[in-house]
């Protein structure tokens, strides 16, 4: 974070570390095999650029589309044929990297909530905690605190709230422990409600 409380800088940093990694990828490796390209990204260049993102994740169109040019690289590196850049993350099977940010996103939200309370308690209070109305939500709906300035408003306990809360009871009952199994029915939910490729 900069003086002006922006992740622009840092966002730079990961990008330019994410296409230096693509120039050796694409220099070195000598297959264009799809399978093995891909798994290739997925283990040396996508965790770059998705480590921590739940606290740096960008708000304004032009860096997510700076993030998201590492990966159509990658598509055309193996895909150049296979027509859009959606089309070769279907063809693929690669959802889009902001897709990928609210999953993960939406996994560090379980975490902190069925986490250590005292932690969950400096970033999110319960909507129980509050009142006893609970409005048609779940047990675990999150309190959204009004705010009024844009760098809270895409703070990260801020912009998931709304997605959170519209989960649903029979997702939200897995027990803590179980974040595995948490992750894959998450997975299915988000793929049946919004296509991870547009």
């Amino acid at each position: 974070m900069d003086e002006t409380l922006s992740y622009k800088a840092h966002i730079e940093t990961v990008i330019n570390k994410a296409m230096r990694t693509y120039g050796w990828l694409s220099r070195n490796l000598t297959t264009r095999d799809r399978q093995v390209v891909v798994k290739v990204y997925k283990t040396l260049i996508r965790p770059t650029l998705e480590y921590a993102s739940s606290v740096w994740s960008p708000s304004r169109v032009g860096m997510n589309d700076r993030l998201e040019k590492v990966q159509k690289k990658i598509t055309k590196l193996v895909a150049r044929n296979a027509g859009s850049y959606s089309d070769r993350l279907r063809t693929l099977k690669l959802p889009s990297l902001r897709w990928r940010r609210n999953y993960l996103d939406l996994l560090k939200v379980f975490q902190v909530v069925h986490g250590d309370q005292k932690f969950r308690k400096q970033l999110f209070t319960l909507s129980a905690e509050i009142t006893d109305s609970n409005l048609r939500r779940h047990r675990l709906a999150i309190y959204k605190n009004k705010v009024h300035t844009d760098l809270l408003k895409h703070h990260f306990t801020n912009r998931m709230v709304d997605q959170w809360n519209a989960l649903p009871e029979e997702l939200l009952d897995i027990p803590g422990v179980k974040f595995k199994l948490f992750k894959t029915k998450l997975k299915v939910h988000l793929l049946s409600h919004d296509s991870p490729y547009d």
